[in-house]
């Protein structure tokens, strides 16, 4: 899993190399107390495997579908406002 390691390092997440690193290192009961004591969120196999496909890491570079900027929402089929940087807000 080194290459997320190289995807956080090459987009400067600092913080999330430090998760990756803790829950590498281990389930180390010494280091998820004091995760927890700083009340930071303790990394799971199954957030390991989501950041790799939101990062588009082989083999999970086609797990999320790859949606053109300028396309509607799968959803609710809103269009982003071109002022706003491509960003669509979903109501919930």
């Amino acid at each position: 899993m080194r290459a997320l390691a190289e995807a956080f390092k090459q987009r400067d997440m600092q913080d999330h190399l430090k998760l990756r690193r803790a829950f590498y290192r281990g389930h180390h009961a010494r280091e998820r107390e004091a995760l927890l004591a700083r009340k930071t969120p303790v990394w799971t196999e199954d957030t390991v495997i989501d950041w790799l496909c939101l990062l588009r890491i082989p083999p999970f570079e086609h797990h999320y579908p790859a949606i053109d900027s300028a396309a509607p929402c799968p959803s609710c089929h809103a269009r982003a406002d071109p002022m706003a940087h491509n960003i669509i807000t979903v109501a919930a």
